[in-house]
C-alpha cells in the first residue's frame, strides 16, 4: 500500500487547524497519524488530534468536533485521495495529552508483563 510521508500529512493538518472553530486550533498539542488498510481493505489514514489538557474543553461541543472532523477529512481527501484512486478513508479521533499518555501506558503494561514472564 502506498503511504504518504507523515511530515506531509502534519503540514496539511497544521495548515487547516487555523480554521477550527471556537479557538480549537490553539488547543492542538500534536497529531498522531497511522496509515494502513481499514476494515474494508481500503487505504486509510487515522488521525488522532491530541489536545492540550488545559484547552481540551474548546473541543467538548459535538458541533465543534464534527466541524473539525469535516475540515480534516475534506483537507486530506482534497490533497491525498487522488493518490489512492479515490478510495481513501480518513478517520479522526480526539484525545487530551493526559488521555494519550494513559493509553500509551496501558499499551506498554502487557509488554512489560510478557517480558518479565520470560
Amino acid at each position: 500500500m502506498r503511504t504518504i510521508p507523515e511530515a506531509d500529512i502534519v503540514q496539511l493538518l497544521d495548515a487547516v487547524k487555523v480554521r477550527f472553530p471556537n479557538g480549537a486550533g490553539e488547543a492542538v498539542d500534536h497529531w498522531v497519524i497511522k496509515q494502513g488498510l481499514d476494515s474494508t481493505n481500503d487505504p486509510a489514514i487515522w488521525v488522532w488530534v491530541i489536545l492540550k489538557d488545559a484547552l481540551a474543553d474548546r473541543v467538548s461541543d459535538v458541533l465543534v468536533v464534527n466541524r473539525i472532523r469535516d475540515l480534516i477529512q475534506d483537507c486530506l481527501f482534497e490533497k491525498l485521495d487522488v493518490y489512492f484512486n479515490f478510495g481513501l478513508g480518513v478517520y479522526v479521533s480526539f484525545r487530551s495529552v493526559s488521555e494519550q499518555a494513559e493509553a500509551l501506558a496501558m499499551h506498554e503494561r502487557p509488554r512489560r508483563r510478557a517480558a518479565r514472564a520470560r
